[in-house]
């Protein structure tokens, strides 16, 4: 199977003219990612091994929508922070680690509830352990966002 990957933002009228009048909206885009314990910042790694693989970096304007989890961590009461280094619950903070595979979750950190800009520059995103319980093992979901977008006809 091939894969194309987009070099700019993606919008779609819904199979719709310009001249219809109908405003563009922005696509929603999810990347597997995956998480380790850890009492530190670590990287956010792309794919199911948290070890191995690319580091997850958003782009500048991600308005994250949502966490989908796919393979739940163990331990009692286990959470995650999500966020940077600078901020390491900027995005989510205290995810609930261990919810049933399937569950969607909201983000809560400050990176994200911070009106409609989006991350304000191309992130890194890193993994700790929330304050709840420790996981004992790894973590992998989807992370479900879209770029910033004014709507309007033309170039961003």
């Amino acid at each position: 199977m091939s894969k194309t990957t987009f070099n700019s933002s993606v919008r779609s009228r819904g199979g719709r003219r310009e001249d219809d009048g109908v405003t563009p909206a922005g696509m929603l885009m999810s990347v597997q990612c995956s998480a380790q314990p850890s009492a530190s910042n670590l990287a956010v790694k792309v794919g199911t091994d948290p070890t191995d693989g690319e580091d997850l970096v958003l782009p500048k304007g991600a308005i994250i929508i949502s966490f989908t989890m796919l393979d739940n961590a163990t331990g009692t009461t286990p959470t995650f922070d999500i966020g940077t280094s600078g901020d390491p619950d900027g995005i989510f903070n205290e995810l609930d680690a261990d919810a049933a595979d399937g569950t969607v979750i909201y983000p809560t950190g400050a990176l994200v509830l911070n009106g409609a800009n989006g991350l304000a520059a191309d992130t890194a995103v890193t993994a700790t352990n929330g304050s709840g319980g420790t996981p004992t093992s790894n973590m992998v979901g989807a992370m479900t966002y879209f770029i910033k977008d004014n709507g309007i006809s033309g170039t961003l």
